[in-house]
């Protein structure tokens, strides 16, 4: 079972990202942490823009939970990803995804 945790200036986020709780990420990892085998952690201020996820937000995260840490936030480069799992975490199978789909040639219409 993998837990989503969406946050945005550390405060987790409800209702499609459009409402921020009281409620720091950290806290409610920590709360839920026992009933789950990881967390798929989604930084809202940099996912889609292909912005590097912030490195003191991944520390955290992984000084909270020793389960399995899934991240998404905006990554762009294969040396990104390689630092999140020296990290301890991983990116998301779809930011890969698109990362690998963005350095594709373009096929001419010829």
């Amino acid at each position: 079972l993998i837990f989503a945790v969406d946050s945005k200036g550390g405060k987790v986020a409800v209702r499609g990202w459009r409402q921020l709780t009281e409620i720091p990420a950290v806290q409610m990892m920590r709360a839920l942490e026992a009933w789950c085998h990881g967390f798929l952690y989604t930084h809202i201020v940099t996912e889609g823009l292909l912005l590097a996820m912030p490195r003191d937000v991944v520390t955290e995260l992984r000084s909270v939970t020793a389960n399995h840490l899934l991240v998404a936030g905006g990554f762009r480069t294969q040396e990104e990803f390689d630092r999140l799992a020296a990290m301890g975490a991983d990116a998301s199978k779809r930011t890969r995804v698109m990362v690998a789909y963005s350095r594709a040639p373009v096929p001419s219409n010829s």
